[in-house]
């Protein structure tokens, strides 16, 4: 593999822009631009150019691959200088502009006593206390990062403040971080993280502004690495303040991508289903009009009873005559159907839990203290040591999510995509995500044979005539018929 670098900008090359007049002499001495691509990239050029300044701004594209060993010592020295080229431009170091600095403290202990609050929060709902909106999500245990001065435009859709504080609390309208969030900050260049040799009740007092120095100021504390920065922050799943590497990776990745995410309160249950819900769309599926009203009533439909075991002798339909084709359907329907129910299960195994809360961007503004209902509910597993879930593991997963419908009137198709709960499941393999879409669909619900049980009345006059399209006084033609119907 072979490194070459990307660069746009004609001030960090050192070359300048070339004049018209040369034009024709550089067409001349120039090579064919399939030439220059055909030639092998030269490592060392790229190295020397880091001992120029304003390199880090430089992008780097990645250039064709061996896929397969040669064998050659040139090979060998190929590869491990670009590998040298890689580990260099990640030591270089990452400059900030001082009107964007942003500078976090790592206080893991100060919320670590506050109580697990009970997250019973409907999504599809808007709150009617102001309360408990400013709660919704706070999971202040779990945050261990405060901010001490948010300039990013980040922080409109990451960190909370803690409410129900006071005024004589420390540090009472400051943000807070969940570990991913600030890990993500600071592995984009965002955050400058630093640890605290002060306590929390001296830097932020009461009543005051916080008492904490400058960039080069380091008597409240020391600025951390990157790499001290995912020791500190990566953990066991389900660790307070600390979040797993595959978690993390999840997190990032969705960012990245341009979705607002946060974390799944621990104890989320799902909003219950409203009253009078049905599956399947029930009440609007005997709705046939009031021609099949009048044959109902002169071919009633038996009563139901309920089904007899099968025989093994003898065929599922017997002879007879059938009006319609739901009481055949019934007679062969000889497996029990799933039956979807609004109601939630007991709590779901590990780790087939429900941790992030996704939503899309391209609309409304998003409010991280009002957000709207998730577009997504995500569960993050290790492929390498969690196995394939089970149906019951699957199952418990989709019922903590909030009953949610096919929209009435929707096509079949999409109707059956929807279905009546959905969840996202991201499995990551050494880094590699992929997402799995998972859906309680209801297939038996959507019965296909009742629109061959329809009959659609005549739509005109009460006799008709001929072959054609009039005929009658209801049809198109009138009396005569039309100009193709009505006569024989």
């Amino acid at each position: 593999m072979s490194l070459s670098l990307d660069d746009e900008n004609d001030t960090l090359s050192g070359h300048s822009a070339a004049n018209p007049e040369d034009a024709p002499a550089n067409r001349l001495t120039a090579e064919p631009e399939d030439d220059e691509e055909n030639e092998e990239h030269d490592i060392q050029k790229f190295v020397s150019l880091f001992d120029r300044r304003g390199v880090a701004a430089q992008a780097i594209r990645r250039g064709e691959k061996d896929f397969e060993s040669h064998g050659t010592r040139a090979q060998e020295n190929i590869l491990e200088a670009s590998r040298q080229v890689l580990e260099d431009v990640l030591a270089e170091p990452r400059y900030q502009n001082e009107s964007n600095w942003t500078r976090g403290w790592y206080f893991p202990d100060w919320w670590g006593n506050s109580p697990l609050e009970e997250e019973d929060i409907d999504l599809s709902s808007p709150d009617k206390d102001a309360a408990a909106a400013k709660k919704r999500g706070i999971q202040a245990r779990d945050r261990v990062v405060v901010i001490d001065n948010p300039n990013s435009a980040m922080f409109k859709a990451m960190g909370r403040v803690i409410p129900g504080l006071g005024k004589d609390a420390p540090g009472a309208d400051k943000l807070w971080l969940f570990p991913e969030e600030a890990l993500f900050l600071v592995d984009r260049g965002s955050l400058d993280l630093w640890y605290p040799t002060k306590p929390f009740e001296a830097m932020f007092p009461v009543g005051s502004k916080p008492n904490v120095g400058g960039v080069d100021d380091y008597e409240d504390g020391f600025p951390l690495t990157q790499e001290a920065a995912y020791a500190l922050f990566l953990g066991a799943p389900g660790e307070r303040g600390k979040i797993s590497l595959e978690q993390f990776q999840v997190f990032a990745n969705l960012k990245r991508t341009g979705y607002n995410v946060t974390r799944a309160p621990q104890r989320y249950t799902p909003p219950r289903a409203q009253s009078g819900a049905t599956v399947g769309g029930d009440a609007g599926r005997n709705k046939l009009g009031l021609w099949a009203w009048m044959m109902s009533l002169l071919f009633p439909s038996p009563k139901k009873r309920p089904a007899a075991p099968p025989s093994k002798t003898c065929p599922l339909i017997q002879p007879g005559l059938y009006r319609d084709y739901k009481t055949i359907h019934e007679k062969i329907a000889i497996i029990p159907r799933h039956k979807l129910t609004p109601l939630s299960p007991s709590e779901p195994e590990d780790p087939y839990k429900v941790l992030y809360f996704v939503w899309q961007t391209g609309g409304a503004d998003f409010s991280k203290t009002h957000p709207p209902p998730p577009d997504f509910y995500m569960a993050v597993v290790d492929a390498r040591q969690s196995p394939m879930p089970t149906l019951d593991q699957i199952s418990n997963l989709l019922r903590t999510t909030p009953w949610s419908p096919p929209r009435e009137g929707a096509h079949l198709y999409p109707r059956l995509k929807h279905g009546y709960r959905h969840v996202v499941v991201a499995a990551v393999d050494q880094g590699v995500i992929n997402y799995y879409r998972f859906g309680e669909g209801a297939f038996e619900e959507e019965l296909i044979f009742a629109r061959f049980d329809y009959v659609k009345g005549p739509s005109g006059g009460q006799k008709t005539s001929g072959r054609g399209r009039g005929g009658g006084r209801g049809g198109r033609g009138g009396k005569r018929g039309g100009k193709r119907g009505g006569r024989r």
